[in-house]
């Protein structure tokens, strides 16, 4: 399946601010919803489960997820130095 570039730049913030949607919120410039349907997305569309949860908090990344993370920044490194020409 195909996941846009901007559902893995969330994805990264949401890593960076240790799985704190509201600190991601704020560098994302989104909605704690949003974020969250975009995180339903890549799960969906992927057919994974990047997070562990606990009480439908976010807590950690399950060993699949990262995978996916460590993946995604090479993708969206990749995407800059394209983007940047």
């Amino acid at each position: 399946m195909f996941t846009n570039i901007i559902n893995l730049i969330y994805f990264i913030k949401i890593v960076i601010c240790n799985y704190n949607l509201t600190k991601a919120t704020a560098r994302c410039h989104n909605s704690q919803p949003a974020l969250s349907n975009y995180i339903k997305t890549i799960e969906f569309e992927e057919d994974i489960t990047l997070f562990f949860r606990k009480k439908g908090r976010l807590v950690g990344l399950a060993s699949i997820g990262e995978r996916f993370y460590e993946n995604a920044k090479l993708v969206i490194s990749s995407h800059e130095q394209l983007t940047a020409f």
